[in-house]
């Protein structure tokens, strides 16, 4: 039975952000299980989209691992350039337009 207090939500995962910030100050990769879990205390989850440049070795180890969270992995490499923000902000104002099932949006970054 779904919680009618809790809002539907979508969150999109800065993954670059996230990991190196995670690496730098606490030397392991993000728990993304532990993030999921905290939005799920509070909302209705209905979307996971994570946004990485997983060309980059280290990342590209973490993309199977966020597999088994979600289908929506998208790699935003394009020639050579890291377009993270910008494939992110395009599905945010996309969903936001389109989706009428979204009542909140969540942004997780590092």
């Amino acid at each position: 039975m779904t919680d009618v207090s809790k809002l539907s939500t979508i969150v999109y995962i800065d993954y670059d952000a996230l990991y190196w910030g995670s690496k730098n100050l606490f030397n392991c990769p993000p728990d993304i299980e532990q993030v999921i879990n905290n939005v799920k205390e509070k909302a209705v989850l209905i979307d996971i989209k994570v946004f990485a440049d997983f060309t980059c070795k280290e990342l590209s180890l973490e993309q199977q691992r966020l597999n088994v969270f979600t289908n929506s992995v998208f790699n935003c490499s394009h020639q050579g350039k890291n377009l993270t923000d910008f494939f992110m902000l395009d599905h945010i104002y996309r969903d936001a337009h389109q989706r009428q099932d979204v009542q909140q949006s969540v942004i997780v970054s590092g």
